[in-house]
């Protein structure tokens, strides 16, 4: 069931109105890292892409991430396509913000997974809060991997449960990829340790998108292989071809942008989800291509359900 409804009430425990717990630990101790730091974040992002896939995380304060690595940007997603992270990362409701994450140059062209995690297997996120922004902008496409995955959070989600989140963040991209607030791809066919059930639950997007390239976009999730999201919202601005003279056949939805799922093996479904961002389908054309919808931008098949999810754009 998808309605429109001028007031929605459900009960979401976010981190809003959480309190944070966490001391100022810093470091590995007893085999968790307690992130205290942008320095500890990065030493962290390090330590997992150089083996460590399982290594359990706590942040212990907010965390300003500007002017990291010169640069200010992420150019270390945590875990990869082969080597995805695996471990269990509680943001304990504390900030990280001013997290840049910037696909242009070269060395970055080809990165398929993108996020603060690039990919995650097994793994539990739970009670972050990013403030990010996110440019794929790739200046020269020729050879680049354009069927990646992007979000904000998550680039890849392969069985994994991610848990009160929320991200507020202002996008860009002109290549085609799944890109999600939360999660770009929760599953894929690619590997086998991606076509296991993915949990999203209580989480949320905030911010103004600006879409090119045809692709898969939701405000929570961009493509969905096999996944449950529920008691999610989007309050992101979400225009497909924002600026475009040319037709784009992208699809876009304020929580879910596609999903084609005839397996009753792996169905998705999206439960108690809102959105109040506006969707729309700005193609300078008289006909403009493209799926744009409130809740998912396009649903297809017989093992997908929409169970009490509201709009109001």
């Amino acid at each position: 069931l998808i309605t429109m409804r001028k007031t929605f009430l459900f009960i979401l425990a976010l981190c809003a109105a959480s309190v944070a717990w966490g001391t100022s630990k810093s470091g590995l101790i007893d085999g968790t890292y307690y992130i205290a730091s942008k320095a500890d974040l990065v030493a962290f992002a390090n330590a997992v892409n150089g083996g460590q896939y399982s290594l359990n995380a706590v942040v212990t304060a907010d965390i300003d991430m500007a002017h990291e690595q010169n640069t200010n940007s992420w150019t270390t997603p945590i875990g990869t396509l082969a080597h995805p992270y695996t471990g269990t990362f509680d943001g304990q409701c504390y900030e990280i913000k001013n997290f840049l994450i910037y696909r242009k140059s070269s060395d970055l062209k080809n990165l398929a997974q993108i996020g603060f995690f690039g990919a995650i297997s097994g793994a539990t996120i739970k009670n972050i809060i990013l403030s990010s922004s996110l440019e794929n902008n790739i200046e020269d496409v020729s050879g680049c991997t354009a069927a990646a995955q992007a979000g904000i959070l998550v680039g890849l989600s392969g069985g994994s449960t991610i848990d009160n989140c929320q991200v507020s963040a202002n996008l860009f991209t002109n290549v085609g990829v799944n890109v999600g607030g939360i999660v770009g791809s929760a599953g894929t066919d690619v590997q086998d340790i991606y076509k296991k059930q993915n949990t999203i639950s209580r989480c949320s997007c905030a911010g103004t998108w600006r879409i090119r390239g045809a692709s898969n976009y939701g405000g929570i999730v961009g493509y969905s292989y096999y996944s449950t999201i529920e008691n999610c919202y989007n309050l992101a601005i979400l225009p497909l071809n924002q600026g475009g003279s040319k037709n784009n056949d992208g699809r876009v939805g304020g929580i879910l942008g596609y999903v084609n799922v005839s397996s009753t093996s792996r169905p998705t479904v999206v439960k108690n989800c809102y959105n109040y961002g506006k969707v729309s389908n700005e193609t300078k054309n008289s006909s403009p291509k493209g799926a744009v919808g409130a809740i998912a931008g396009r649903a297809t098949g017989s093992q997908v359900k929409f169970i009490n999810c509201y709009y109001d754009i």
